[in-house]
């Protein structure tokens, strides 16, 4: 199988440490060079995204909270039009976007109740809204790294920088006052390895599908989006 062109497909991550999972699945696989790139938490680089004008389709990969309590760590959602991706081992569904982290099992519940989406992310809308404006289909897949019974500590997002690097001495004062917080860390840290091995496996196994098909993903009409199909 010939490699895909880089300039054809573009892999967007939150987080440093969701690309990091997508290279190491990508080099196991060794036919394809696609090199995913961090956009940060909420899409707060979005340098990364603004010239989409080679590419034939956009990827976009990383974490996300269940909404739907059948959802465990390590379940991968797809949310993309079915026919262009035939073989899938995971959940197909919508994945919302919020600006803010879902962090209690009430908020997942409301969610999943209003949306009847799958999972949720913080960057997706912004991806999307950039990905329809330049016309091309845009590709939603995440990994789940917290259940819908599961609480997150909201807090921990200051323990770490826009791409998800942790900040040193944040984390070193916020351990001092909280020895506590470990805990979460240590959870947070196994639940995304299981994700991030998750993920960058699926991405690996969509690629040559999606190889086969590129000539034919470019939409029909401008501004289609794969929810629209």
């Amino acid at each position: 199988m010939g490699q895909l062109q880089s300039s054809a497909i573009h892999i967007f991550t939150a987080i440093d440490l969701e690309a990091r999972y997508i290279r190491k699945a990508l080099r196991r696989d060794g036919n394809f060079s696609v090199e995913p790139r961090p956009i940060g938490i909420r899409a707060s680089d979005l340098t990364a995204i603004h010239d989409l004008r080679c590419a034939q389709c956009v990827i976009l990969a990383g974490f996300g909270g269940a909404l739907d309590p059948s959802l465990r760590i390590g379940d991968v959602v797809l949310d993309c039009a079915k026919d262009w991706i035939a073989e899938f081992d995971g959940r197909r569904g919508s994945i919302c976007c919020s600006p803010e982290i879902i962090s209690t099992p009430q908020q997942k519940s409301e969610l999943f109740r209003k949306t009847g989406a799958l999972a949720v992310d913080m960057e997706s809308q912004i991806v999307r809204v950039r990905a329809a404006e330049a016309g091309i289909p845009l590709i939603s897949i995440r990994a789940i790294s917290d259940s819908a019974d599961q609480s997150l500590n909201p807090s921990l997002l200051k323990l770490i920088d826009p791409l998800g690097r942790p900040k040193p001495i944040a984390l070193a004062k916020a351990l001092l006052r909280r020895p506590a917080l470990m805990a979460d860390l240590l959870q947070l840290r196994s639940a995304s390895s299981s994700a991030g091995e998750s993920l960058g496996e699926a991405v690996a196994r969509l690629l040559p599908q999606l190889n086969a098909k590129l000539p034919n993903l470019l939409p029909t009409t401008p501004h289609a989006h794969l929810s629209d199909r």
